[in-house]
């Protein structure tokens, strides 16, 4: 697959397209059957990531007037869904490596094969390690799935058991009930730091405008991110709760053509996405350093990936230009001379 890089310098700023999300992603759901449910993780960079202080939950409904599970932080969380929602962290040390997937299975059933790396249900398959009930945590009784088919959500998300928030991590959504949707609008908590005041969660997509996956897959199918789109193109990089600052709320999980996840396509536990790095783009340049008005501008960079075929593009305010891989490595494009006193950001 032909693979395109987006180089966008505003003083050095630089934007990859296609990149990949400076965190986890939740890479695959089933939901049916209920002896096959799974939640599948994919770490997109180029590092080891420790699990430590990760944890998982379905539990979004708002209780207290908060969503259940920021109740991690001040031990106001209250067990829902009637026995199938759960609230989980994984295992001190666990660890997923650059590239890799972990499958986490949400079924009852440990004849099912699903080669799961963890399971939450103390039911669920015998080679799965346990995720662990924190404090705060739960785990339903149900012996049957604890996915919800029809409408239901999932956050991975993060805390360091000492502030007063949580960090979402990824978010996926499916189904029509918006009850079971994320929204942290509005809500403060006051976790087991050293003071008592509250700290308050900047706002997260109002439930009404989130764009949720359809539910109800058919059995052996699954709702999985498009392969063609890793990252989160259609997700607000800036003012939200996310981990790396995100809005993890605010992406688009439909089926349409800038939507992040397709519907009933074979489930793939394990192989959900390409183990796929980012590429490295480095030594950055233009020419000359003030440029006049019968001057062409020079842009150099250094593109290295692990696949080849790919393509890169300069995007500027006075126009998008395809770049040459001149030799090895070196990609150079030019800008066309502007009229004395353009300000040109590129």
């Amino acid at each position: 697959m032909q693979k395109s890089f987006l180089i966008i310098l505003g003083l050095v700023l630089l934007v990859f397209t296609p990149g990949f999300a400076a965190h986890l992603l939740i890479s695959e759901v089933v939901v049916t059957p209920s002896s096959a449910e799974y939640i599948e993780i994919y770490n997109p960079g180029p590092t080891a990531v420790d699990l430590t202080n990760y944890y998982l939950t379905d539990s979004m409904d708002v209780v207290g007037g908060k969503p259940n599970y920021t109740g991690i932080v001040d031990g106001t969380v209250t067990p829902t869904g009637a026995g199938t929602d759960f609230l989980v962290k994984f295992p001190n040390g666990a660890t997923i490596a650059p590239g890799a997937y972990i499958v986490i299975s949400a079924n009852a059933f440990s004849s099912q094969d699903i080669p799961a790396t963890y399971k939450i249900s103390t039911y669920g398959p015998s080679t799965a390690t346990p995720m662990v009930v924190p404090t705060n945590g739960f785990v339903g009784g149900s012996t049957n799935g604890l996915i919800s088919n029809a409408s239901e959500a999932v956050m991975l998300f993060y805390w360091d058991g000492t502030t007063d928030t949580v960090k979402d991590v990824d978010y996926v959504c499916w189904g029509t009930s918006v009850a079971y949707f994320c929204d942290k609008t509005g809500v403060s908590t006051d976790g087991p730091d050293a003071d008592s005041t509250p700290t308050s969660y900047l706002a997260d997509t109002p439930t009404g405008n989130q764009k949720p996956a359809a539910g109800n897959h058919a059995a052996g199918y699954s709702i999985q991110r498009k392969q063609t789109n890793p990252i989160e193109v259609t997700e607000t990089f800036t003012g939200g709760n996310g981990l790396t600052g995100h809005d993890e709320t605010s992406e688009d999980f439909t089926a349409t053509a800038s939507g992040s996840f397709i519907q009933s396509v074979l489930r793939t536990p394990g192989y959900g996405m390409p183990s796929d790095l980012p590429p490295t783009i480095s030594g950055t340049l233009y020419s000359p350093g003030i440029p006049t008005s019968t001057d062409s501008i020079l842009i150099y960079a250094t593109v290295t990936d692990d696949t080849t075929g790919f393509t890169v593009q300069v995007k500027s305010n006075v126009g998008n230009y395809s770049m040459s891989n001149v030799s090895g490595n070196l990609w150079t494009a030019y800008l066309p001379p502007q009229p004395d006193g353009t300000d040109i950001n590129f």
